[in-house]
Parts: structure tokens; sequence; C-alpha cells
């Protein structure tokens, strides 16, 4: 048995793109649902034909691990909620939130067009979501921004890759929606 299949039970697989595959699993451990992101890239140390795993003790798995730890504690409504990152299978992995619902690519596909007041209420809840990333403050260190018109480049939370595919829209219990930014990249 693999390690993924020790820790998870696949359900369904939800995404997948150039670089990875996004499932909803559950956890043997707790039996939870959450969103597992497999990333599926080389090694930097290993040619393009060699499908060695990653070490746990690569530097590229440990810019990773940095990455995940400054995502764990982003806390908005509005962007996805990042729990744990792990080596399974030698790949490395992220345990995120589960959100049920629609990516707003699929919702522009149904219904082709939007209210004045659905764009102003996406727009108001992204914006706070990239708010909340480029004012984020780590160790007590400022990343993102440095002032009203300048950001800190060398350590922002920056997305790079926001379109309709990477918003998911959740409906709460009082009928209104959440959009939530999802795949930090």
């Amino acid at each position: 048995m693999s390690e993924l299949q020790d820790k998870f039970e696949i359900l369904d697989q939800i995404g997948s793109g150039g670089f990875s595959s996004v499932y909803k699993v559950e956890s043997k451990a707790d039996r939870k649902i959450y969103a597992l992101k497999i990333l599926d890239i080389e090694n930097a140390e290993t040619s393009e034909n060699d499908t060695q795993d990653f070490d746990s003790n690569s530097k590229e798995y440990k810019d990773f691990l940095k990455e995940v730890e400054i995502l764990k504690k982003l806390n908005s409504p509005n962007v996805v909620k990042v729990f744990d990152s792990m080596l399974l299978n030698g790949k490395p992995c992220i345990v995120m939130e589960y959100i049920q619902g629609n990516t707003l690519e699929t919702i522009l596909k149904e219904r082709h067009i939007l209210t004045k007041d659905e764009i102003l209420d996406i727009t108001k809840q992204l914006s706070a979501a990239l708010m909340h990333c480029h004012n984020f403050q780590y160790n007590n260190e400022q990343i993102g921004y440095k002032s009203e018109t300048q950001i800190i480049t060398e350590n922002a939370i920056i997305h790079n890759d926001i379109h309709p595919k990477n918003i998911i829209r959740r409906e709460n219990a009082d009928g209104t929606f959440n959009y939530v930014l999802i795949d930090f990249g």
C-alpha cells in the first residue's frame, strides 16, 4: 500500500493542471474531507527523463515547506485554508480546505453573464483576499505592502494565476455567497 493510501481515501479528482492534480480526499486519521494537491514536478537535481522522487532534504523541498508554512498562516474567508504539507510517494503535497461549490469559470459558462451586484460582490471579496495576502506579516516582518504604492516583492504573497478557474463560489447557510481564491501555485 502506498503512503497516499495509508493516509487518505481518494474520493474524487477535482482538478489537474500542468504541474499538479487535486483530489477530494478523506483523511484516515480524523475522517475529515480535504482537498489534496499533489505536485507533479521534477526534482531540479534530476534530468528531464529521470523521475527520481523528491528528497526531504533537497533545497526545492525546503523552499516548498517554507512557502506552505506562510500560506498556512493566512486566515481570510476569501482565501483557501492550507492545513499541512508532506511528501507522499516522493511527491510534495498540500492538504487544504475542501470547498464545496462551483468555480467562477463554470458559473460563467452556464450563465454567460453576471449582474452588476454579483460583479461588485466578487470584486469586493477578491480585493479583500488580495489585501489580506499583501498586508500579511510573517514572523513580525511585514510581507507585502511597504506603503500604499510600494510592494515588497521579495517577500510578498502574490497569487500569479488569478482567473475564473481559481475562484470558487461557496453558498453560505443564509443563502449568500462567499468567493474563495484557490491555487496559489
